[in-house]
Order: structure tokens, then sequence, then C-alpha cells
């Protein structure tokens, strides 16, 4: 959850006009995810709503990390669809 942290302080700091996208790679026989930012269009109501959702995901797994990435993009999407 390191990393979610230290995405949603900069975010914020950026106005949070930034959006999660994840990548997977290949590097030794190994898969690798890797977090990369774009532009959103997300309103700070939206915003706060994508960091609750993402924690309580990570809450509900019983805390266990290496999933922060994908609660948060799993958060977006439900943020997003609530929109239509």
């Amino acid at each position: 959850m390191i990393f979610l942290d230290a995405f949603v302080r900069m975010n914020h700091r950026q106005g949070g006009k930034d959006m999660a996208k994840i990548a997977t790679t290949q590097k030794n026989g190994q898969s690798r995810k890797t977090m990369t930012l774009g532009k959103s269009d997300f309103t700070a109501k939206e915003r706060q709503e994508i960091e609750r959702l993402a924690y309580q995901y990570f809450v509900d797994r019983g805390y266990k990390h290496g999933h922060d990435a994908a609660d948060w993009l799993r958060a977006e999407a439900i943020v997003r669809n609530k929109r239509s």
C-alpha cells in the first residue's frame, strides 16, 4: 500500500489530474506490474470516493499488500460507471 499512498499524496499535490494505469512487463522470466499516470477528469469528491473504495478493498482483503494498483483501478472503474 506504500505505492498507493505515495500516488494519493502526489495526486492531491497536482490537483487530482492523474489516473493510475497498470502495465505488465516480463524481465528475466518474471512478470512485473508497473503503474503509470495519465490525465483524468475526476472531481475532488470522486477522487475521495476512489481513495475510500481502494482502501476498503485493502481492508476487506485482510490488509494483505500487493494489490494496491488493482484496487485503485477497480475503484476508478466503479466511480466512472456511476456517472453513466
